[in-house]
């Protein structure tokens, strides 16, 4: 028990640590790409991003993994 409580206390301040990089990094520089231009290319010419569909699709995978184990447990 102790060792998850270490675990989740080292885990916590790594979390912390890189927001506050985040941040700090955002205040610095801004943000540097912009969201619509983004959306535009991906919306222009969707199969020249295939990354996004397969990140898509995994998680479709895994959400439906994710489902059937909880009915199993039942």
């Amino acid at each position: 028990m102790l060792n998850l409580l270490l675990m989740a206390k080292v885990t916590e301040g790594k979390v912390l640590s890189n927001a506050r990089l985040f941040l700090e990094n955002i205040i610095k520089y801004g943000i540097l790409v912009d969201p619509i231009q983004v959306v535009s290319l991906f919306l222009k010419d969707p199969y020249s991003w295939p990354a996004p569909c397969l990140i898509i699709v995994s998680n479709l995978f895994i959400l439906t993994t994710l489902h059937v184990e909880r009915r199993l447990a039942v």
